[in-house]
């Protein structure tokens, strides 16, 4: 199962995907500006920046 984290780049978002790569779970995780980093998630930018 893939578990999909909106707004994976803020606070609780970076650690909803910090658990889940513990879990074995595969994330797919959402940004604004710019995906976070060091993790195992696939990034996938919703919205561009004005």
């Amino acid at each position: 199962m893939t578990l999909l984290v909106v707004g994976g780049s803020g606070f609780l978002g970076t650690e909803l995907i910090k658990q889940a790569g513990s879990a074995g779970r595969h994330t797919v995780a959402t940004y604004a500006s710019r995906p976070g980093v060091g993790s195992s998630a696939t990034w996938k930018q919703l919205d561009r920046p004005p």
